[in-house]
């Protein structure tokens, strides 16, 4: 029997299909809204279904509820993979723990894809703000479809790191994501490889790093914050 608690989280899990299917048809042409009215149609039966079953307890409305949310959940899913790949550049790799790796929330969560910034490192979850830089990086992205900027590599039009990452810029809105990371103070510029870095990046980002040093800002309010790579050095399983 279905507990309150999962018809509760299936309701939130509904609601946010909603909101993505939102976004879905605001960005289609006009002759493909068509497909996303019938899905909005389709996600508001299946949100009254749900209320009724958790303000009624009607064990067969949840049911049936539960399988047609799976079967929208993968819909839209794959409507979403659609749009990302003809408006960002990449997209792409395997989950990781670490704060450096923004969960692109709503449409990217979705698809549990991970970007790697490509040069600058953010504090590990265990580290010293590593919880405050990833929370700011989340609050910022806010969901939105953001480009991601990546260097051609090996016959794909994107880098992968060691990890299967994909290693790039992020861009919302025109801003550079990385870039406001460190002027914020929630992320080192990472110079090991800043030699690949286009001339005018490798300056701006290395002046916002000595800018937030000297106001003391995010990270910089530590005594002698421990930079990622150090961290990562020091605490590898042995």
């Amino acid at each position: 029997m279905a507990t309150v608690d999962k018809i509760k989280n299936d309701l939130v899990r509904t609601i946010n299909l909603m909101k993505k299917n939102i976004v879905l048809y605001q960005k289609a042409d006009s002759d493909k809204q068509e497909k996303y009215k019938k899905i909005a149609v389709k996600l508001t039966k299946k949100k009254k279904q749900l209320e009724a079953a958790l303000e009624n307890g009607l064990e067969s409305l949840y049911a049936d509820a539960e399988l047609d949310l799976n079967e929208l959940r993968i819909i839209i899913r794959n409507e979403i993979q659609k749009v990302i790949i003809n408006e960002v550049d990449v997209f792409g790799a395997a989950p990781t723990t670490s704060t450096d790796t923004p969960e692109l929330e709503d449409a990217f969560n979705d698809l549990e894809k991970d970007i790697k910034r490509t040069d600058i490192d953010a504090p590990e979850s265990e580290q010293y703000f590593g919880y405050e830089s990833s929370v700011y990086l989340k609050k910022i992205l806010n969901g939105e479809f953001v480009t991601i900027i990546s260097k051609p590599n090996k016959n794909k039009p994107y880098t992968l790191g060691y990890y299967r990452r994909v290693i790039g810029k992020i861009v919302l809105n025109g801003k550079d994501i990385n870039l406001e990371m460190i002027e914020k103070g929630m992320a080192w510029h990472f110079k090991k490889y800043q030699k690949s870095q286009p001339i005018k990046d490798r300056y701006s980002y290395n002046k916002a790093e000595n800018e937030a040093r000297k106001k003391n800002v995010g990270l910089w309010l530590g005594k002698n914050p421990l930079a990622p790579w150090t961290w990562r050095e020091l605490n590898k399983k042995r």
